[in-house]
């Protein structure tokens, strides 16, 4: 794949998704259900993308330690389900949750289904382990 082609994907899963900006999705990210979500080519590997929710930052870092040791346990559950994980990003110091598609998996349909499980799952875990996490606000 490459940068043309990765452009054309993307547009073609923010017309899945409905983003009105179709550049935001491989930029800044871009909103879906409520959830920042992005779509990231050619940062580590070049084989494939990552596609991403930004779950925010803690409101309170004295339940921190609560929080990253539920994200643990739940990586275990996730990387041998789809191979998602969640991370804390290094620069903004918000929890991610990421996977990664090969190119040969990345389709449009097959991404634009990745991020809305993605969104899901985070909506889900918001009420629970995730429920100290600010949520990124639009700008």
């Amino acid at each position: 794949m490459d940068t043309r082609e990765f452009s054309e994907l993307c547009r073609d899963i923010s017309l899945l998704l409905n983003v009105e900006n179709i550049e935001a999705l491989s930029e800044t990210g871009a909103f879906v259900e409520g959830e920042k979500v992005g779509v990231i080519y050619g940062e580590d590997v070049f084989d494939g993308v990552h596609v991403y929710v930004d779950v925010g930052r803690l409101e309170d870092p004295q339940g921190s330690e609560d929080v990253f040791r539920e994200l643990l346990d739940l990586n275990l559950e996730l990387s041998a389900e789809h191979g998602e994980s969640f991370g804390l990003h290094g620069e903004t110091g918000s929890f991610v949750l990421r996977s990664f598609f090969r190119n040969q998996e990345a389709s449009a349909q097959e991404l634009a289904d990745g991020i809305r499980r993605h969104v899901k799952l985070v909506q889900e875990l918001r009420s629970g382990p995730l429920s100290g996490v600010a949520k990124p606000l639009s700008t």
